[in-house]
């Protein structure tokens, strides 16, 4: 083996030829040391007299430092597993092309079909690419990738050509990486699973090689072009998945994706696996009726527990061969032994199906916890913007230095713009609320409120997608029965990250540090003031109703860090209650998370705490079993300061932007609610009984605490006080009392 590992390294003339290209294009920094930066006349003298004395050591390590790493990536665990299929110049490409300064200029010369510039560095990639992609188990592959093109705008999709990479591309599973700034403009490539999967294109995992540990790198060749008859080949198509004012998010999908896509919508309810139905299809050349019978027969077929049973002895064997995907193996078990394969066995008929054709589908698309929708036309940042749920729409309202509102049509996944705030408005933690829908009206009202500087208007909201009414939506002053503006907050409030909720004419205001106040929308007065018995100050905290069988209590629930109140308000009365309700240990030190409360749960999304780190975690409380639960499952992304909504049936949950390291996110996803009320995993029920344990030692050690203080008490009753003292006391305090009330008897006749 070492011999063999020798003569590979030994052949390296592709290296010198390449390390020639480099400097000659002007690069000689990504191949040296510093000393050597400067003389690329002498450091092509250097390469190229290595090439005509073969007895030589044909480079030279101490001047070219890059055969150092090149050197260390060749000994890389990864490349030994895969059995050391790269020479060193191939290796040397990836690392060139993921890591040093000459990848821009080789992007930027493909891009304007300059491809003669760098004909090594190009064959030399494209070469790696091919290698890896077929050691590598692409089949098991369900990421989605990423790929930024800052200043790239497409105005008609035509004008990228499907199916052909001009250059190279470098994607990443990192979203948060891929989303552009504020002021950025350009678009984001979206490659779908399918990507990777095919076989015709030429992908490959480079994270080994790149010097970016830190992010998970996939390189996509350049498409290569037909030898036979000089064409380029059709392997995916591209079209725009969304758009806004600032960027462009484009679907680039398998072209065997889109062809079986339709064909499948049609019949995809016989199975969760939707790669099975378009290998029926294909065995059936797309008849449907044929392939329903097809379906029909295999779901009866694995009905039976023979056949599971005989799989699963044999199961080990197809996995060896890399067939990954248990419905596929069986598939074709069922295939074979029905009589439908003729020149190979079950385990050909899979390693065919699985490794050389690729499946399309991304295995149980179903069952997917987060769908990624089209990106917001504005960027949501600190949670600065609000969002309502009305009918078939998410209503949009502003956001930090962004004054517009959007809609967000469920079913036809597009937004439109309503109207904008006030010029003159800021917006920096304000709070939206829904105050009516009428039963025979098209419009609800809309209530704006808080933030710093505070404001106080109204919007009379008709649906921007209903095209047969007129709708001059527009943010108006709230004006009392006198017609005078009025303004919700005093000048000491501090409004910023306030909450509220709405019930018939009663608005509840929580707000910074530890303040409730109930204002009445009917005599646009305050009615009650308090303060919340609490030690953490509020802001940006889950605040959310609680249903009430009593029409004049009003109950409420609020989480901040480590505090937990049940909140009661007596109508009849005017008085409050509070309760405290424990919170869990693994979200106690958080605030800023997204909250949606459905029938007897809250469920909180991400957070941010004060050490500075950014959540994934979802946790769950029950209202009426008073106890927590964190899912296994996470969240896709770090979130913190997101907007959550339940869209109109409860059916879904979207979560809506959030804030990043660097700026916002424009991300918009949806999760089913059934996914978050169903059994405990293992896991969720491990951290189950670690938290009642803990709930059990801290109630322990607050009875002692309530124990130790009676003990107190009781040892200072031991001091019994002097009896006689005090009595000569009070007689000495009743003559003072006797003698001022003479003294105003006599000052005031």
């Amino acid at each position: 083996i070492q011999n063999i590992l020798d003569s590979k390294r030994k052949r390296n003339y592709e290296l010198q030829r390449l390390f020639h290209e480099v400097t000659k294009n002007g690069y000689l920094r990504d191949l040296v040391t510093s000393q050597y930066t400067k003389n690329k006349k002498e450091a092509i003298q250097i390469i190229d007299s290595k090439k005509k004395n073969k007895n030589e050591k044909l480079l030279n390590d101490k001047i070219f430092t890059i055969l150092n790493e090149l050197k260390i990536l060749y000994h890389n665990d990864i490349h030994k597993q895969i059995g050391y299929p790269l020479q060193l110049h191939h290796i040397c490409a990836v690392l060139l092309y993921c890591g040093k300064s000459c990848s821009v200029q080789l992007n930027c010369d493909q891009s304007q079909f300059e491809h003669n510039k760098w004909p090594y560095l190009d064959f030399s990639l494209q070469e790696a690419v091919q290698i890896l992609h077929l050691h590598e188990r692409r089949e098991e592959s369900e990421t989605e990738l990423y790929c930024r093109l800052k200043g790239v705008r497409l105005e008609d999709i035509n004008e990228i050509k499907s199916g052909f990479f001009i250059s190279h591309v470098s994607t990443s599973d990192d979203i948060q990486a891929s989303q552009m700034h504020k002021s950025d403009q350009g678009c984001i490539l979206h490659f779908h699973p399918s990507m990777r999967r095919a076989h015709e294109i030429a992908s490959c995992d480079v994270s080994w090689i790149s010097p970016f540990k830190y992010e998970r790198k996939i390189l996509f060749a350049r498409s290569p072009i037909s030898p036979i008859d000089n064409k380029e080949r059709v392997t995916w198509n591209a079209k725009i998945e969304s758009e806004n004012e600032h960027m462009q998010m484009i679907l680039l999908t398998w072209i065997r994706y889109n062809e079986f896509a339709e064909g499948i919508s049609n019949i995809r309810s016989h199975s969760t696996d939707l790669n099975i139905v378009y290998l029926a299809l294909k065995e059936t050349q797309n008849d449907i009726n044929e392939t329903s019978l097809l379906l029909s027969q295999f779901d009866k077929w694995k009905k039976n527990d023979d056949n599971e049973q005989k799989y699963k002895k044999r199961r080990k064997k197809f996995i060896e061969k890399r067939c990954c995907n248990d419905d596929i193996n069986l598939f074709c078990i069922f295939l074979y032994e029905k009589g439908y394969l003729k020149k190979q066995n079950d385990i050909e008929k899979s390693i065919l199906l699985t490794i050389n054709d690729g499946l399309p589908f991304v295995e149980k698309v179903k069952d997917a916890p987060f769908i990624v929708l089209p990106f917001l036309p504005i960027l949501v940042y600190q949670c600065q913007s609000q969002c309502i749920t009305y009918n078939n729409e998410i209503l949009i309202c502003g956001g930090c230095n962004n004054n517009g509102c959007y809609s967000y049509h469920i079913h036809k996944c597009k937004y439109k713009r309503i109207c904008s705030y006030p010029s003159d408005i800021k917006l920096n933690g304000h709070c939206v609320l829904k105050l009516i829908n009428e039963d025979n009206s098209r419009n609800i009202t809309l209530l704006s409120f808080g933030g710093y500087p505070k404001h106080t208007l109204i919007m009379k909201y008709i649906s921007v997608w209903n095209d047969e009414v007129e709708h001059n939506n527009e943010w108006i002053p709230l004006i009392d029965n006198n017609n005078k503006s009025i303004i919700i907050g005093t000048d000491g409030d501090d409004y910023r990250g306030v909450r509220a909720k709405f019930s018939v004419n009663l608005l509840f205001i929580t707000y910074y540090p530890n303040n409730i106040t109930v204002f009445d929308l009917n005599t646009f007065r305050y009615i009650k003031n308090s303060i919340l018995p609490i030690h953490d100050r509020i802001n940006y905290h889950c605040f959310v109703s609680k249903k009430s069988n009593n029409k004049k209590i009003h109950e409420m629930i609020l989480f901040h860090k480590n505090t937990g109140l049940t909140i009661e308000y007596n109508e009849t009365y005017n008085i409050f209650q509070f309760y405290n309700i424990r919170v869990c240990t693994t979200i106690k030190t958080c605030y800023s998370y997204g909250f949606v409360c459905v029938d007897d749960y809250i469920l909180l999304f991400g957070g941010y705490n004060e050490t500075k780190k950014v959540s994934r975690s979802i946790h769950k409380y029950s209202i009426s079993k008073n106890d927590w639960m964190k899912f296994e499952q996470t969240l896709p992304i770090l979130l913190d300061y997101c907007l959550v909504a339940l869209n109109g049936n409860n059916e879904y949950i979207h979560c809506i932007g959030g804030r990043k390291k660097n700026g916002s996110y424009s991300t918009h996803m949806k999760t089913s609610i059934k996914k978050w009320i169903t059994k405990k995993t293992e896991k969720e029920e491990q951290w189950y009984k670690k938290e009642e344990k803990q709930k059990y030692l801290e109630e322990k050690e607050k009875e002692t605490e309530e124990l130790r203080i009676i003990y107190d008490d009781l040892e200072r009753m031991k001091h019994q006080p002097n009896i006689k003292e005090i009595k000569v006391n009070l007689e000495i305090l009743k003559r003072y009392i006797f003698i001022i009330n003479l003294f105003f008897f006599y000052l005031f006749i």
